[in-house]
């Protein structure tokens, strides 16, 4: 008795097709069996089609413009890693000027294991490298090269070192960012137009101290305004100075 209960458990009447199928011929508690459901669905989407059609794009675009808004986001904030395959904040890539972010494709780990493994297979080409290149930094080298320097630019040296001393006295103030383009660097350094008067100053970071030096910035339109005001007013520093 029963196995017959089971028998019968395992077995189902489909209300459209009034056949006796297996149970496994259903979709769970469905009461069409599995080809009578697909061939209402097809009946179905053939006398819908424009709404069935809506639906479809619907779905689309609410799955696919969610996965393009977090691309853009994280094109913002973070890179794609072309070594490890991925993404990481920009903070974490180096800098590189060739390249149109200004960042390297690769993490700065991808290129520390990178630089790690070539050293170590390429000991005896490094040390040829170094024999050829290396230069001796010691007294040999300030007599070669630094004293005959100083020698002729001696209104420089006396210009940096008077600009120096102010500074480490307090009458005069390195600015925090550039006069130029705003940027805000710990490398900040003060550019002399005229090195007879070593405490009038602008106040520079590196890359744009080194496109005035290559006269790339001279004719601009704030480098001659600066230039016009430093000729005219007097610094509080070489103020005192002159006082004392």
């Amino acid at each position: 008795m029963i196995k017959i209960i089971k028998l019968i458990n395992n077995y189902k009447k489909c209300s459209k097709c009034k056949k006796i199928k297996s149970s496994e011929e259903f979709y769970g508690s469905d009461l069409y069996c599995k080809e009578c459901r697909k061939a209402q669905v097809k009946e179905w989407r053939i006398k819908n089609y424009k709404k069935y059609s809506q639906k479809r794009k619907e779905r689309y675009k609410k799955k696919y413009s969610i996965k393009r808004i977090n691309c853009f986001e994280k094109r913002e904030r973070e890179k794609y890693c072309n070594k490890c395959k991925q993404w990481k904040f920009k903070e974490k890539f180096y800098k590189r000027k060739d390249h149109k972010d200004g960042l390297d494709s690769w993490c700065k780990e991808c290129c520390n294991k990178y630089s790690k493994k070539y050293r170590q297979e390429n000991k005896e080409k490094i040390k040829e490298y170094r024999k050829i290149h290396k230069r001796d930094r010691g007294e040999n080298y300030y007599q070669k090269v630094i004293k005959p320097w100083q020698e002729k630019n001696k209104e420089k040296v006396y210009a940096k070192d008077k600009l120096k001393y102010h500074i480490k006295k307090g009458t005069i103030q390195r600015l925090p960012y550039c006069q130029i383009c705003g940027d805000f660097n710990n490398k900040i350094s003060g550019h002399h137009f005229n090195y007879s008067k070593p405490l009038r100053v602008i106040w520079v970071c590196p890359s744009c101290h080194r496109q005035i030096h290559l006269n790339k910035l001279d004719h601009s339109q704030d480098i001659k305004s600066i230039k016009e005001i430093l000729e005219k007013e007097v610094s509080h520093a070489e103020a005192m100075s002159s006082l004392s």
